[in-house]
């Protein structure tokens, strides 16, 4: 997952307390193997249950979370913030709106593997562009941020092409239309 972002420490932060909110509403289970999938070392979450044999609670294993999230770099707490709302948002499609909500409140949106700020690609817009193009926008954001110029300008391309040739492929679209998607595919990738 190549997800390095230059994200601000106390954005960091944010976005890290956006997230934990909505891993309460996992099974402890469940908060225990997200915390694994991104990273964070569930050996050491040990709650006063546990010895009893039960899992423990939200309330005895999120502190450990929590510190151990503190513990990582920040290219690793970065890679685990993403990864946690991946596991969140293919949880459940209302467990996805809820997370999405509680990110636009901070000034972000989760959108293909990448947090990206409100003001640069709003997910109501999403709606008026074939889904490989709203993606394509995203990871040129994404690669922009993260100082790769050339693959930054590839997912743009490849977004605006994606989007020509749905305008192309539109049974109601006039000879005029396909005209200039000709010609706009001619200039930009000849």
């Amino acid at each position: 997952m190549e997800n390095f972002q230059n994200i601000p420490r106390n954005d960091i932060t944010k976005l890290y307390g956006a997230i934990r909110s909505e891993l309460n509403n996992l099974s402890v289970q469940d908060i225990r193997n997200t915390a694994a999938a991104a990273g964070i070392d569930v050996t050491r979450i040990l709650s006063q249950s546990e010895t009893s044999g039960r899992a423990g609670s939200r309330a005895e294993i999120m502190p450990s979370v929590d510190h151990l999230f503190g513990e990582l770099n920040e290219e690793s707490q970065i890679t685990a913030l993403c990864i946690m709302a991946e596991r969140l948002v293919k949880n459940s499609s209302s467990l996805a709106e809820d997370v999405q909500l509680i990110l636009g409140k901070h000034g972000y949106q989760y959108i293909d593997e990448a947090f990206v700020p409100v003001g640069v690609f709003d997910k109501r817009e999403e709606s008026f562009l074939p889904s490989n193009s709203a993606s394509g926008i995203a990871q040129a954001h994404s690669r922009l941020i993260s100082g790769d110029y050339s693959g930054a300008i590839t997912s743009a391309c490849g977004a605006v092409d994606n989007l020509m040739q749905a305008i192309y492929d539109a049974p109601a679209k006039s000879q005029r239309l396909k005209k200039q998607y000709i010609s706009i595919n001619k200039a930009v990738f000849s």
